[in-house]
């Protein structure tokens, strides 16, 4: 084996096993060989001292060094000469590259400045740990302080790198190329719902370009619909940052979406606070924004019922201590009872009157049941599961106390208790006459009347009726109760028709609830409903005007309904005395029957978002 002291000895082209590629090269290989050999031969019979292969290395180092020295300044030389005849308008475009370059490090430098101003501001507990991320987006990159930023064409070592600044710039450029192909590639992918891929695309954009703000906004955009809310608040900081150090514009359109989009992963992390923080600061550089004070309305909503639900845990943990007080005005005993009748849900020994009793009057009782992720809203809705003679009026009459807080109607929307609830409905049709079937479904119909008042779980009820458009199903009976039932004067059949009408007329504001009414009825589903104006009842007439007004923003059923004179003349009846002698004397165009409004206050054809009645 070779000695150590000679494994550094440099060996010519031979050098890590590359062959010689001219006789020349070989010559100077075996030369080397040759060398090393006498010197591996001396060491052994100790002619030759260890001092002397020392120097032997450190000459031919010396010697390397100055051959690579007088090398590169032969390659500098050749550059300046063969650049030295450089025109005027070459210089120009070059020193436009350089101004170019020298710009955006300056924009950087200004905006590292004023993001470490930032963090020297911050809290000291929020400066303890590391951020590796604004580290990485904040301190320059390798080419910053490059040797090309002190030349200009008058210097004589400028037309030396004209090559290298070339180079240096065709490399930004297909950087950006490189972001923009990502960007627009993520938009394509998220545009067809992808939104993991569109993440991938939107996240290898930005390895070419880290300081995007609209990568970084996409990016969030697209984090947020893939529900990983930690790398939505990240991408959304970044842009924030970028926005407000690099451009200098705080209100910047996009930095303003990625506040609102932070808002709403740390709304999803239950991070209330810095929710609203975001949101306020979003108002406050957009003022004139209607959706950020809906978010914020919202935000405050949701924050004040997390705190409900921690006071009435404090509540419950104090009370199993046997201490004495109240949550809100709802005492503590109050609440130990509520756990109790909650305990016995499912069993026969259940009061399903008492617990509704107090689910109706405090609301501290409306957010026990949605403690612990829902658990007490879900096993009353396990209820409608159950096959066989079992009265589900209790359970259904509690949930439906329970939704006069709307939080709890997204949590049974999410649930599946409202598509329950309408498959319910299409199978108790075939024996409502029985008394116990028919007030259960009067139950579960203000259970969803009550609970269509709201955007979201209006959405999931739609759907649900939407996919039961069969002869016997939910909506044909609903139609069907509303033509036998109420020819006699039974109370309880008047009543779930008052809330079969407000359901339905808050479900037809949605396009997708008005193609599955005419599917399942037919385009005259309007004349039908203008039967009910003639029953005599004001408030199942103003019920029945609501739904026509909505179910008439389809242009089939308004046509239809406008060739219905009875129909038309019934609908006037109910006009003020002052407006109806007016009315009743135009004749009912197809375009723009009389009396065909927006329905329900706040709840037009146009407006599905919304409350209702």
């Amino acid at each position: 084996a070779m000695p150590k002291e000679l494994e550094s000895v440099g060996m010519g082209p031979g050098r890590g096993g590359l062959p010689p590629r001219t006789p020349q090269d070989a010559d100077e290989f075996l030369e080397n060989v040759d060398e090393v050999n006498a010197l591996i031969d001396g060491l052994r019979s100790g002619k030759i001292s260890a001092e002397y292969v020392d120097r032997k290395i450190k000459e031919r180092d010396a010697e390397s060094t100055q051959l690579e020295e007088e090398r590169k300044k032969e390659a500098e030389e050749a550059e300046r000469r063969k650049y030295e005849n450089l025109s005027p308008e070459e210089q120009k475009k070059i020193k436009a590259k350089v101004d170019e370059m020298i710009a955006e490090k300056e924009r950087r430098e200004r905006a590292r400045k004023a993001f470490h101003e930032y963090r020297a501001k911050m809290p000291e507990e929020k400066r303890r740990a590391t951020d590796y991320d604004a580290w990485d987006l904040w301190t320059p990159s390798d080419d910053e302080d490059d040797p090309w930023m002190r030349y200009t064409p008058e210097n004589p070592a400028f037309k030396a790198m004209e090559a290298d600044i070339d180079r240096r710039h065709a490399a930004q450029v297909r950087a950006r190329q490189t972001a923009h192909r990502g960007r627009e590639d993520g938009n394509a992918a998220f545009r067809a719902g992808q939104f993991a891929e569109a993440l991938r695309c939107y996240e290898l954009g930005l390895e070419a370009d880290k300081r995007s703000l609209e990568l970084h906004g996409n990016a969030a955009m697209a984090a947020l619909k893939c529900e990983m809310f930690v790398r939505c608040i990240d991408h959304a900081s970044k842009a924030c940052e970028l926005a407000e150090f690099l451009l200098e514009r705080p209100d910047h359109p996009t930095a303003i979406k990625c506040l609102q989009r932070r808002a709403a992963a740390r709304l999803k992390l239950s991070h209330y606070k810095d929710a609203l923080n975001d949101l306020s600061l979003a108002h406050q550089r957009d003022p004139s924004n209607g959706e950020i004070e809906s978010q914020m309305k919202e935000a405050n909503a949701t924050y004040e019922e997390a705190r409900k639900e921690k006071e009435v845990e404090r509540g419950m943990r104090r009370a199993a201590q046997g201490i004495d007080g109240e949550v809100d005005g709802t005492d503590f005993h109050t609440l130990r009872e509520l756990e109790k009748l909650c305990g016995e849900i499912g069993s026969d020994a259940c009061d399903y009157t008492r617990l509704e009793a107090l689910v109706e009057v405090s609301e501290q009782c409306r957010v026990f049941l949605r403690l612990g992720r829902g658990l007490h809203l879900l096993r009353l809705s396990r209820e409608l599961e159950r096959d066989g003679a079992h009265n589900l009026t209790g359970p259904l009459r509690v949930l439906r106390a329970a939704c006069l807080n709307e939080a709890n109607r997204e949590t049974l929307a999410r649930n599946g208790t409202l598509k329950l609830a309408v498959g319910f409905i299409a199978r108790a049709r075939r024996s409502t006459e029985k008394a116990t079937d028919r007030e259960a479904v009067s139950a579960a119909l203000f259970l969803l009347h009550t609970c269509s008042a709201t955007a979201d779980p209006r959405a999931r009820i739609i759907e649900a009726l939407a996919s039961d458009v069969e002869p016997d199903g939910a909506i044909a009976g609903l139609f069907a109760m509303l033509e036998t039932d109420l020819a006699n004067d039974d109370a309880g059949a008047k009543l779930a028709a008052a809330h079969a009408l407000s359901l339905l007329g808050n479900c037809a504001v949605d396009a997708k609830a008005r193609i599955a009414l005419a599917r399942a009825v037919g385009e005259d589903a309007p004349g039908k409903i203008a039967r009910v104006l003639r029953w005599g009842t004001p408030v199942l007439a103003e019920r029945a005007a609501a739904l026509l007004g909505n179910m008439c923003a389809d242009g089939r059923m308004r046509a239809d309904f406008a060739a219905n004179e009875r129909g038309i003349s019934d609908l006037c009846a109910l006009l003020p005395k002052n407006e109806k002698n007016e009315r009743a004397t135009r004749t009912p165009s197809a375009a723009s029957p009389a009396g065909m409004g927006a329905g329900l206050p706040g709840l037009g054809a146009r407006d599905a978002d919304g409350k209702s009645d």
